[in-house]
């Protein structure tokens, strides 16, 4: 009875170790169950030790009986034997004694902690709160990095995606069209082959003034600067750029610029002390000896003419003809592509076969590094009359170029050269 009372506190105590709540029956249920089956346990440990104890105190002691006296041979007298003997096996021969098989200990379980459902709740609330804390945030950089682009901003303007993805394809065009607002026209003009944006504003406001003109017109009118007068606002030509200097009705050289060694052609193919740049004479010598193989003969009568030269031509004609008729027939000091070395202007020598041979220079000189420098429909930007036989040296890249896109030295210059 006392040990009773004993498992009893005991269990009592050992609940007592648990925070009992309403919420945590099953877990007082297991730890009374678990008690209970340790106490049954060492119940039947208790029982089975009794027994051997039990057992033991029961075994004979042959030693101790004195009237017990084994027969001699191993062997007795047997009433229903019919020798009257028996006989004993040898202690070999006899079965082991079977013994209890070892109760195995039962494992206890672990003490499991359960989290109170509240607690799971509470868990389950702040990751949701960090989850979408996390989204928010994302969603708002994201809105503010597209609110802030360029593309966002060109949308807001008015332009369509697919404008506002040729803007885009240009740094320097995006930040222009970032800077204005908008107007439907500037990607007429952005869309032209030659179009260059440092123009654009000049591109609009000429075409505010002059709307019945086609953007490609235009982009070439503001390009080359024939919008102005002839003269007018003259700059000085850049030098530097070599076979490819311009020089027209708004660049000019200074009267004591004179290429560097001037070298005469020869008498077969130009008249005599002739002279042009040595790239020049050479050019111009293989293309004419090859149109003499095919039949023409050119010659040229012109070449290089100082400054001084050009004054006293150009001011011959002005006395004559007056001031109108000298610009159109002639250039001012200064203003002339023969002060280049880089000019000339050839001869046919056969008035009969002159158109053919005119048709062969022009499909030809390019392959030489010549260009037409005055040709048929472009008077208004080179500010000459045309003239088919009067060759200028570029080299044959750029004469490759300006007679494939069908472009004046103007134009060429002012997109491949000045723009880029």
């Amino acid at each position: 009875m006392k040990k009773k009372k004993k498992d009893e506190i005991e269990i009592t105590n050992y609940i007592d170790d648990f925070d009992y709540d309403d919420d945590e029956k099953e877990e007082k249920e297991d730890a009374t169950l678990e008690i209970e089956e340790e106490k049954e346990d060492e119940i039947e440990e208790e029982n089975i030790e009794k027994s051997i104890s039990e057992d033991e105190d029961s075994d004979i002691d042959l030693e101790d009986t004195k009237e017990f006296v084994l027969p001699e041979e191993d062997e007795y007298d047997d009433p229903f034997s019919d020798t009257g003997v028996v006989s004993f096996e040898p202690e070999d021969n006899i079965p082991p004694k079977k013994e209890e098989p070892k109760k195995e200990k039962i494992k206890k379980p672990r003490k499991r902690y359960r989290l109170k459902k509240s607690a799971y709740i509470l868990l389950g609330i702040l990751v949701l709160i960090i989850l979408v804390t996390t989204l928010s945030i994302k969603a708002y950089i994201k809105h503010k990095n597209w609110i802030n682009s360029n593309e966002y901003k060109l949308l807001e303007k008015g332009y369509t995606d697919s404008e506002v993805k040729e803007i885009l394809s240009s740094e320097d065009l995006t930040k222009m069209m970032l800077e204005r607002e908008y107007n439907k026209e500037i990607l007429t003009f952005i869309k032209e082959k030659y179009y260059l944006n440092k123009n654009l504003d000049k591109y609009l406001t000429y075409y505010e003034k002059n709307q019945s003109k086609t953007p490609s017109e235009i982009v070439t009118t503001i390009n080359t600067g024939t919008d102005k007068d002839w003269y007018y606002k003259t700059v000085e030509a850049d030098t530097t750029k070599g076979n490819l200097i311009l020089v027209n009705k708004y660049f000019y050289l200074n009267e004591d610029f004179v290429p560097e060694d001037l070298t005469a052609i020869g008498v077969k193919y130009a008249y005599a002390d002739k002279k042009v740049t040595p790239e020049t004479k050479e050019a111009y010598e293989k293309l004419a000896s090859t149109a003499l193989g095919s039949g023409y003969k050119f010659v040229a009568d012109q070449g290089y003419r100082s400054y001084a030269a050009q004054a006293k031509t150009y001011n011959n004609i002005k006395s004559s003809k007056g001031l109108a008729a000298a610009d159109k027939q002639a250039s001012r000091a200064g203003h002339s592509d023969y002060q280049t070395g880089l000019s000339l202007n050839v001869r046919i020598n056969s008035e009969e076969d002159k158109e053919n041979a005119v048709q062969w220079l022009s499909e030809n000189a390019h392959t030489f590094g010549f260009i037409i420098r005055f040709p048929k429909d472009k008077e208004n930007i080179t500010g000459f009359s045309a003239d088919s036989t009067h060759l200028r040296y570029v080299g044959i890249e750029a004469a490759t170029t300006i007679y494939n896109e069908n472009l004046t030295l103007e134009e060429y210059y002012a997109y491949y050269v000045d723009g880029k």
